[in-house]
């Protein structure tokens, strides 16, 4: 899926920066490389003032917000 988007990306005029991405998964750490870069895995991230992860992290969340 990765390769698709950057391929329509392209198509478009535009360029994807590997360096910005984050992957998050639910199981298992798994390698996705991008226009041969490898784009960072992480187990929880900050979108929008809002911690998202897949453990309860609520405390935490509610710390970040104080």
């Amino acid at each position: 899926m990765m390769n698709e988007l950057t391929k329509l990306n392209t198509d478009a005029g535009l360029q994807i920066k590997a360096k910005n991405i984050k992957v998050m998964v639910n199981n298992a750490e798994i390698e996705i490389i991008l226009n041969g870069e490898t784009l960072e895995c992480v187990s929880e991230c900050t979108y929008l003032g809002q911690l998202i992860s897949f453990r309860d992290n609520t405390g935490k969340d509610i710390k970040n917000r104080i």
